[in-house]
């Protein structure tokens, strides 16, 4: 075996020893997450994303998924992969219009490619932000969901999310077109 075939294959398994670590503080940081949910009174929880309306909600992910594309076309797309943050995203705009997900649209969504994509799905449901169900008319198709828990972790992030632009709106460091 060559010398550079070698280093491959060690650099290889280094990368595989990464991704397995990876996966494992995901998980870990998924279980905290939902530690933290669990103590917190359940009316800041279940209260907090009900009070913005679907509308909003749904508003707020489409414009934080079209800011992720024009930020890839803008600097590069090499630069911001996120597969999975693109699934949740299209997840949950899905969810909010009430809108059924295949496997393959989610795959297109991620812009990443299918084997990477697949990977990410597999992983989004292992960590139970997203359930696969079958298609009633197909039973060759999959659909694709958040979980309650997903559900709950997206309306919490995008309600926290329009609260804070809602206060640095308000704040004198924000930067306004005034005359």
């Amino acid at each position: 075996m060559s010398a550079i075939s070698s280093n491959s294959a060690r650099l290889r398994v280094r990368a595989a020893a990464l991704r397995a670590t990876s996966l494992q503080l995901w998980q870990l940081a998924s279980d905290i997450d939902s530690e933290i949910i669990e103590q917190e009174p359940v009316d800041a929880v279940s209260t907090s994303a009900n009070e913005l309306s679907p509308q909003a909600l749904l508003a707020q992910t489409e414009a934080t998924y079209k800011a992720r594309r024009r930020r890839e076309k803008l600097l590069g797309a090499k630069l911001f992969a996120d597969p999975a943050w693109d699934m949740l995203l299209t997840l949950y705009a899905d969810y909010l219009a009430k809108r059924r997900v295949s496997v393959s649209s989610l795959c297109i969504a991620s812009m990443a490619p299918n084997t990477t994509a697949l990977r990410w799905i597999k992983q989004l449901v292992e960590v139970g932000l997203v359930e696969k169900m079958a298609f009633v008319g197909d039973g060759r198709v999959q659909h694709l969901t958040l979980s309650e828990a997903g559900q709950r972790a997206m309306s919490t992030y995008f309600s926290e999310q329009i609260r804070e632009a809602g206060k640095a709106a308000d704040s004198p460091l924000f930067f306004r077109n005034t005359p």
